[in-house]
């Protein structure tokens, strides 16, 4: 269980602990919470010349107490729901069942008193081009955890989850362990994309294999790295991968991912999509939402036309930046 910070409650410290008798005690949610990442580095010897900053002092963040992100997207708006499913069904509309899954996870969470983001491992299956990614990442945006994003396909080395261990050069802690020492919090979401297209040779290790001991409950919350020499905690890392098709995964890994089939948008949530594609677009390049170009209907058409054809969201994201483009290169220009 996470650790409360004193300042954050005053009050009793046996909050939501139940009486000899059954009854639950009553007690107050608190709005920060902590865990440990790890006790201890093993620490490293430092170079001479200062040119080197050892790795317990490059990661030492994960023997302080790190937050668990999440409690501001789960409070109630004015329907009930919390802000962060609210999100959810209004950025990808055509992800219910999605969205139900998170949705059960998160009131479970707030009926235990976690009021930050804590999901099972969630395996999202769908046909390529379908917003399986978009969706992971919507989540992480709107629950205001660090995202760290790992696309699998083809991978055959198990260096970029597991990462190295002590004494080669550049060694890395696995990846959800960097995430948690850069984000300083305990709960990252990590994402991988395309899992079921892992390469089968495990010459260099196996994501596949890495993995599974990641996502069992016993061995996640003593997880050894070599890197660090040290166990460390990913019980409270929030996982998410992608899938075009269950088949090449093995029943061990599938088994501990709730999975859920996502059709993808209908032609109905166009629009929606190409207004959001057009803020997404602004932001990157550093431009006001407001003043970003604005696809007359006309404009507009063929992107429907093509994606009514294709069905693929990623073309049509492709589509609209490329309208964009168009209409900042052929609008008219007046001098100042």
């Amino acid at each position: 269980m996470a650790d409360m910070d004193p300042e954050d409650d005053p009050g009793d410290a046996d909050w939501g602990r139940a009486s000899l008798f059954g009854a639950q005690a009553p007690y107050r949610i608190p709005t920060v919470a902590r865990v440990r990442g790890c006790d201890r580095i093993e620490v490293e010897a430092e170079r001479m010349d200062g040119g080197h900053v050892s790795l317990d002092r490059r990661y030492d963040a994960l023997v302080e107490p790190l937050s668990l992100r999440g409690a501001a997207a789960l409070a109630r708006g004015p329907g009930g729901s919390t802000r962060l499913i609210a999100t959810l069904r209004s950025t990808a509309p055509w992800m219910t069942d999605a969205a139900a899954v998170v949705e059960e996870q998160v009131e479970l969470a707030l009926r235990a008193g976690s009021p930050w983001l804590r999901l099972r491992p969630l395996l999202v299956v769908g046909d390529p081009g379908t917003g399986k990614s978009y969706f992971a990442r919507a989540l992480a945006e709107a629950s205001g955890c660090a995202l760290m994003q790992l696309p699998l396909g083809g991978d055959n080395d198990n260096r970029s989850l597991g990462g190295t261990a002590r004494g080669w050069t550049g060694a890395q802690p696995a990846l959800p362990i960097v995430g948690m020492a850069q984000s300083g919090s305990a709960n990252p979401l990590v994402v991988f994309d395309e899992l079921d297209k892992v390469s089968p040779d495990k010459r260099n290790g196996n994501a596949w294999d890495t993995l599974l001991s990641m996502l069992e409950p016993v061995t996640a919350g003593s997880w050894y790295d070599r890197c660090l020499m040290a166990p460390v905690d990913l019980r409270h890392v929030v996982w998410i991968a992608t899938a075009n098709s269950v088949h090449a995964l093995p029943p061990p890994l599938l088994s501990r991912f709730d999975v859920v089939r996502v059709p993808g948008p209908g032609l109905v949530h166009v629009p929606g999509l190409l207004d959001r594609f057009r803020v997404e677009w602004a932001e990157r390049n550093g431009v006001a939402p407001v003043v970003a170009p604005v696809l007359t209907p006309g404009a507009q058409a063929p992107l429907i036309n093509h994606y009514a054809r294709t069905r693929s969201l990623r073309q049509l994201r492709r589509g609209m930046e490329q309208a964009l483009h168009e209409a900042i290169r052929t609008a008219p220009r007046t001098l100042q």
